[in-house]
């Protein structure tokens, strides 16, 4: 698959599972059978999945504790890919039973009275580690693609301070390859990948999220261009900008977040100055 179809199949993949975790209680079996059937539709996904879970021996109910009859708990193995398996082979029960989300997730722990809270907990708890670990597995794949494609751009700079390979072409025009842009350009792929990854595991405002991690895709997708549109570019600067400025002062981010989003915007900003 190319760059684009894994960036279209990560979108896709998060909106189906931002569907499923803030579903409401009465359409949140409707929206578990539609996550479970878009994985094992997608190819790249089912491959992801199987990749990791293919040949574990692990019985899910040792990790859901479906079996005692009062309160039941999630006590997941230490092992990654058994915790996976485990997940993966308890959403085909509930769906094989034919079990409602919400009598399942009543038989759970919880705190709350109210069913979509209580559903939207458990489902928070059962299913986030799949879904974070086909999001980073995603990634990984459009970091070796996007650092491919970056590899074998040819940057078109004015010649001032600039250093790195001078070509003339036959046409008489000067361009530099320039090195220390390629490394700007890496520079900047590692921070919205860094700032994009935080964002997905947040909780903060579902459309704030959404927006900003669309501005930051914007963004990545515009300096790995070999011809970048700069009011594009700037759209999404202004955009990742303006949310940041609406970030309270207890906001649940990490440092780490505020640190690499300043240094994005120092980078981007000076990026956008050298286009015309």
């Amino acid at each position: 698959m190319e760059l684009k179809g894994y960036k279209l199949l990560s979108i896709d993949f998060r909106r189906i599972a931002s569907e499923l975790l803030n579903t409401t209680y009465d359409e949140s079996t409707i929206h578990f059978i539609r996550f479970k059937n878009y994985i094992d539709a997608e190819t790249t996904i089912k491959e992801i999945v199987d990749k990791k879970i293919s040949g574990v021996e692990y019985d899910f109910k040792e990790c859901f504790n479906i079996e005692v009859s009062g309160w039941m708990d999630i006590n997941p193995p230490v092992e990654t890919e058994k915790h996976l398996k485990a997940i993966y082979d308890y959403m085909e029960y509930i769906i094989k039973t034919e079990i409602d989300i919400v009598t399942v997730a009543m038989r759970y722990r919880h705190g709350s009275s109210g069913y979509t809270d209580i559903v939207r907990n458990f489902l928070s708890k059962m299913i986030k580690p799949l879904i974070y670990f086909i999001n980073d597995e995603l990634s990984k794949e459009m970091l070796i693609l996007e650092n491919d494609k970056i590899s074998n751009i040819g940057l078109v700079q004015n010649i001032g301070n600039n250093y790195g390979n001078v070509n003339m072409s036959s046409s008489g025009d000067i361009t530099s390859t320039n090195t220390t842009n390629i490394n700007e350009i890496k520079e900047i792929h590692k921070l919205v990948t860094s700032l994009y990854d935080i964002l997905e595991k947040s909780a903060i405002d579902k459309n704030d999220k959404e927006n900003a991690m669309d501005d930051l895709e914007v963004i990545k997708e515009q300096v790995n261009d070999s011809k970048p549109k700069k009011a594009r570019l700037q759209k999404a600067f202004e955009g990742f900008k303006g949310f940041l400025s609406k970030l309270p002062a207890t906001t649940v981010l990490a440092g780490e977040f505020i640190t690499n989003s300043q240094m994005l915007i120092d980078k981007v900003r000076i990026f956008i100055d050298t286009l015309i």
